[in-house]
């Protein structure tokens, strides 16, 4: 035997006591059993498709992303970025098979039953004209945008969910609306609340759209009965301690008179009537107007922030702007209200933007996301320790006004509920019943500052200095 074949039975023995022999993945090393890879997890934002590895993956898998044309790697959150598309679609289902799983409503489910005969795209393009219909539908019947939105929001969730699993979307019934509802609940875990929502949706879309009342049988969830959350008068003042600005009138017209920040934010100066103190809430919840009461501590603010916002308008108008949307078809009727300082919104926004409509530009209101980011920030900070929002401070008034002496159907008609019994929650702090009611912005005292006297404690007693009224007013001048 040659100095070269005694090497190799060498290095063959001694690979042998190793448990292989030959290069790096010997015999044994191929027979053991390999792990099966794991899910390849399928999401579709905008017009990508974002894909996820989740646990033990193989080169091959890898290959197959890469041999993709137009993909990417996202490092930061470490998805593959591919573009949409059939061609994609296809080459991922033959490639993974069952295991490409999918978020119901995030992107079409890739099912290994899918139907033969009916491409992703082409189901994909009948939900998107399904959708089309609905929110032409909802909108001529006056919904509001936030319904449309949730609406189709919910009916693309649930026609995505149903994708793979029908060859059209003609013979959904009931009982697919019970198997998404039952995911909600199961698997997503999702509120009561949440899914009615998404029932009352999908109830709208077989009706109208699909011409079938498939959801007539369909039970809603039964919620937990929750009170809402309520600041006493002293933690409002508290946390109005930390706001200034247009964002400290915001609060305290939440809190002295019952508004929805949707309803405060589309205040404009027309609506604020001094004479009568009263402001009118047009358009509110389902689509009503009514009248709250305007609170002299209120009212004065009101008068400072109306000058401001004229002053703000002059400088609009003498730089080409100052165009204020209007509702419906009135820039049609009146072509030059939207200048008017009456219809410029009380909180408007700190930029200039193109009315789709008309073309002009101005102010729009405040956007809500902003109040909403400010008024957590300033319950933090203050020294509350309760979950409150920006709804919270509507819940205050209701009890406060009851607490006043105020009767539950003037309360009603106040807070603009439909049914009394949305009213009735607001009993559980019910002391007396009385037939007026006060503003709890304009009591004279504190009712939960210490002391049992008749006329109890003045704001401006018994408190620190930073609860102090006309210091809260004076610093909210200042900070303009």
């Amino acid at each position: 035997m040659g100095r070269d074949g005694q090497r190799d039975q060498e290095a063959g023995g001694q690979a042998k006591q190793r448990g292989g022999v030959g290069a790096k993945g010997g015999p044994n090393r191929r027979s053991r059993p390999v792990q099966a890879s794991g899910p390849v997890r399928f999401v579709r934002s905008k017009e990508q498709l974002e894909l996820h590895f989740e646990g033990r993956f193989t080169q091959r898998d890898l290959e197959v992303v890469k041999g993709i044309p137009g993909r990417e790697y996202s490092r930061s959150r470490k998805v593959w970025l591919l573009p949409f598309g059939e061609e994609a679609l296809g080459t991922l289902q033959a490639a993974f098979g069952p295991r490409l799983v999918t978020d119901d409503g995030a992107a079409l489910p890739l099912r290994q039953d899918q139907p033969a005969g009916r491409t992703a795209s082409e189901m994909e393009a009948e939900i998107e004209g399904t959708l089309h219909r609905l929110s032409r539908v909802l909108r001529i019947r006056g919904y509001s945008p936030r319904t449309v939105k949730a609406y189709v929001d919910w009916s693309r969730r649930f026609l995505r969910f149903q994708a793979g699993r029908v060859d059209r979307l003609e013979i959904l019934n009931g009982s697919h609306a019970e198997g998404f509802l039952e995911h909600l609940a199961i698997e997503k875990r999702l509120s009561a609340n949440s899914r009615n929502l998404a029932a009352s949706a999908m109830a709208f879309l077989f009706r109208e759209i699909l011409g079938r009342d498939e959801m007539a049988e369909v039970p809603r969830a039964r919620g937990p009965k929750r009170l809402p959350v309520v600041l006493s008068h002293r933690e409002v003042l508290l946390v109005l301690g930390h706001l200034e600005g247009k964002y400290f009138l915001i609060v305290v017209l939440m809190y002295s008179a019952g508004l929805r920040l949707e309803e405060c934010l589309q205040l404009r100066i027309k609506d604020i009537d001094f004479g009568l103190r009263q402001i009118l809430v047009r358009g509110g919840k389902g689509d009503k107007d009514r009248y709250v009461p305007l609170a002299k501590r209120a009212a004065a603010l009101l008068r400072l922030q109306i000058r401001e916002v004229e002053k703000q308008h002059a400088r609009d108008l003498a730089e080409g702007h100052g165009w204020a949307q209007l509702p419906g078809a009135l820039h049609g009727k009146d072509p030059q209200a939207g200048f008017e300082l009456g219809w410029q919104f009380l909180s408007p926004a700190s930029t200039i933007t193109r009315d789709p409509v008309t073309s002009r530009t101005g102010r729009w209101r405040l956007h809500h996301t902003a109040v909403q980011r400010t008024v957590k920030a300033a319950v933090r900070a203050s020294p509350v320790r309760k979950r409150a929002s920006c709804h919270t401070f509507r819940h205050s008034f209701a009890t406060e006004a009851l607490r006043g002496g105020c009767d539950i159907r003037t309360l009603q008609r106040i807070m603009g509920h439909k049914d009394i019994r949305t009213t009735m929650i607001y009993l559980h702090v019910l002391e007396h019943s009385g037939l007026s009611i006060q503003s709890p912005l304009d009591r004279p005292d504190d009712p939960d500052a210490p002391g049992d006297g008749p006329d109890g404690f003045p704001w401006t007693s018994g408190l620190e200095d930073e609860l102090d009224w006309d210091l809260a007013r004076r610093q909210w001048r200042t900070g303009r």
